[in-house]
């Protein structure tokens, strides 16, 4: 019977997360799994498990202003009083929480697992941080630019030139050449894939030698819906690229 441990703590004094890992092995290869907005850790564990099933580690946090961290509570008042900052404090606060739990892995390589804000948020820690070696982006967009606009943040907006620099389609050559698979709907309306879209065409020439390592599975008819065949692909691609003996 497969078994698997399942630890709780906190890194700093806000910083909340779990580890659940085989019990034969508790130091396999670790993934961080970010869950959406207005979730919490807990919504991926039966990720963890699916991925404790493939040999990895799961490391899952509760993302900035979500599940036990400071500002859960206010966190759905301010977005209804000031959504774009709001938005951005919890973006910029969680990539660098990211950054923080790698150091304190201390594992030289890790792989993302991000679902929607997670994957919104991912992308900017694939960017920015080389130990993420491998990443599976679910209902997710690089493009902050694009997001922004669709809550009408326009380039008069204080905080436009910011967004722009930031966004991880931006910056989008920093990313190559590590195995990137991006999961979206084409009638997702919350997240629209125009962001994948654009990143994968970007991307492109920059994968030509490996064109294994990049892919955008487009889901025909299908808006912003967590499906078991996104696990079983996610689980599959960051085992194989991480994990590759199992």
């Amino acid at each position: 019977m497969e078994s698997y441990r399942l630890t709780y703590d906190r890194l700093g004094d806000d910083l909340d997360y779990f580890i659940m890992a085989p019990a034969d092995k508790p130091a396999a290869p670790p993934v961080l799994c970010l869950h959406g907005l207005q979730s919490r850790k807990e919504s991926l564990l039966d990720d963890a498990v699916a991925l404790c099933r493939a040999g990895l580690r799961a490391v899952a946090p509760d993302m900035a202003r979500h599940g036990r961290r400071k500002g859960s509570e206010t966190r759905d008042a301010m977005l209804e009083v000031d959504y774009v900052g709001t938005m951005f404090a919890i973006l910029g606060q969680s990539a660098v929480d990211i950054v923080a739990l790698l150091d304190h892995l201390g594992a030289p390589a890790a792989g993302l697992y991000a679902i929607s804000m997670g994957g919104i948020i991912g992308f900017a820690a694939m960017v920015g941080d080389s130990r993420v070696a491998a990443a599976s982006m679910i209902l997710a967009s690089p493009d902050w630019v694009q997001l922004a606009a669709d809550v009408g943040v326009d380039k008069d907006h204080p905080a436009y030139e910011r967004i722009v620099e930031l966004s991880p389609l931006t910056n989008a050559a920093a990313i190559a050449p590590r195995p990137l698979l991006m999961l979206n709907g084409d009638s997702d309306d919350r997240v629209p894939i125009v962001g994948a879209r654009r990143l994968h065409e970007a991307l492109l020439p920059l994968y030509r030698e490996y064109p294994d390592r990049l892919c955008l599975k487009v889901y025909p008819d299908h808006g912003h819906v967590f499906t078991d065949d996104m696990q079983a692909l996610s689980v599959d691609w960051l085992a194989n690229r991480l994990s590759p003996s199992r």
